[in-house]
């Protein structure tokens, strides 16, 4: 599969899985919602589903932004938050940026806590790579960001930044990775990455 992607690469194929996984993501969002607001009404059923579902999202989500060694226990960290706090979830709202964004909160906490800077641009980034504009749970509609964000890689990124961003974002390859099958040294394939980024937040506005 990472094969046949980085073949692909230069005519935009894995952008368009990019935007496919998106979409799959915003579905998958829509019924945990669900889920959560009939747990909300004491269906334990539906909670029980929502908690194993969400676990493997959350893991990988967590895992790339942390050391190993902490990621399970922040992946239990960000369960006990969602049970503390299933009360305060409208329904009316989106699930996933309410989720990601406890998540989030709990990764700075476990880092702090073990003696880590947190760089402000891995904090930025987040909300490009989940695909929330605030990290509260707000009055956008998750399909309203998502193609806000279509829009803005469509427009403003190259056709090699788009693939080098959905070979890391996507697939979730380090810059080695990428560079082993697409024939990019490392450096460049950072400097592609880095730039595809500040142009995406420049161009939706991130801080």
């Amino acid at each position: 599969m990472v094969k046949s992607l980085a073949l692909r690469w230069r005519d935009g194929n894995v952008f368009l899985l990019y935007t496919a996984r998106l979409m799959t993501l915003e579905k998958q969002g829509i019924l945990w919602g669900q889920q959560m607001a009939a747990a909300q009404d004491g269906d334990e059923k539906a909670y029980r589903a929502l908690l194993r579902g969400v676990q493997p999202l959350l893991a990988n989500f967590i895992r790339k932004r942390v050391p190993d060694a902490l990621t399970d226990d922040i992946v239990q960290e960000v369960l006990i938050g969602l049970h503390k706090v299933r009360h305060t979830y409208d329904p009316k709202q989106p699930f996933l940026p309410w989720m990601f964004a406890i998540a989030r909160y709990k990764i700075i906490d476990a880092l702090r806590k073990n003696g880590r800077k947190i760089a402000k641009e891995a904090v930025s980034l987040d909300e490009i790579e989940t695909f929330i504009g605030d990290e509260t749970n707000n009055s956008y509609e998750k399909s309203d960001v998502q193609r806000e964000l279509v829009t803005a890689m469509n427009d403003t990124l190259t056709d090699k930044q788009k693939a080098i961003v959905g070979l890391m974002k996507v697939e979730g390859l380090t810059a080695q990775e990428v560079a082993d099958k697409t024939g990019m040294s490392v450096a460049n394939v950072k400097v592609t990455a880095h730039r595809a980024y500040k142009k995406l937040k420049e161009r939706l506005g991130s801080k």
